[in-house]
């Protein structure tokens, strides 16, 4: 999980542990231009493309987006379009930017980059956790009148991460590709919810069905 102890700081931290406990961008980018002036490796050159992908346009360019986020928010609307009439002579197309931005396609490059890039999912999907634990929008009932409760919340950030990860890619018939991703979201959940991985492994069951690949 990425929220620290009362009183630890991202400094107290070693490499790359400090890099994969930070959520903010620039702040990220920070700490991994001072590692690569310290270690030139092929690791941290990974991370860099990681991080240009996660944070930069398509001229490379910083533009205060998460490009992880914006594939994973239009997920479902790309799986209705591929799925539609006139979507389909796209579909190829749109399933490859979704391996490309998400980082998927350098896993096919070298079997090392595996621990690298889980790394980063699981910074990722953290993230996904953390806001939604504190969006009063997503973690209260209707017009954010109460908390909904604590089971509740939590089958609902579950479901979310399992549709991203395994329902849709399966529906988009590109599950093999983002079986790391799945990994990486069932660690990020079981980090913030210790003990309670039966609520995560039935959203798993109900998503592998849902993506035909039960």
């Amino acid at each position: 999980m990425l929220e620290r102890d009362a009183g630890q700081s991202i400094r107290q931290l070693e490499w790359p542990d400090d890099y994969y406990m930070e959520t903010d961008g620039m702040r990220r980018k920070a700490l991994l231009d001072q590692a690569l002036a310290v270690e030139d490796t092929e690791e941290n050159h990974l991370r860099l493309r990681l991080w240009n992908k996660r944070y930069t346009d398509g001229r490379g360019k910083y533009d205060g987006t998460d490009h992880f986020f914006k594939v994973w928010v239009d997920l479902p609307f790309i799986v209705k379009e591929c799925n539609s009439f006139l979507g389909k002579r796209k579909a190829g197309k749109r399933k490859a930017e979704i391996l490309e931005v998400l980082g998927l396609d350098i896993l096919g490059e070298k079997p090392e980059y595996r621990d690298v890039c889980y790394r980063e999912f699981v910074n990722f999907c953290s993230t996904y956790i953390q806001i939604s634990r504190n969006d009063r929008s997503y973690s209260t009932t209707l017009f954010g009148i109460g908390a909904i409760p604590e089971d509740t919340l939590l089958k609902k950030i579950a479901s979310d991460l399992c549709k991203r990860t395994i329902e849709y890619p399966g529906l988009l018939g590109i599950g093999e590709n983002t079986e790391l991703l799945a990994l990486a979201a069932k660690s990020a959940f079981e980090g913030y919810y210790p003990g309670r991985e039966e609520i995560y492994e039935q959203a798993e069951k109900e998503a592998r069905i849902a993506g035909g690949n039960n």
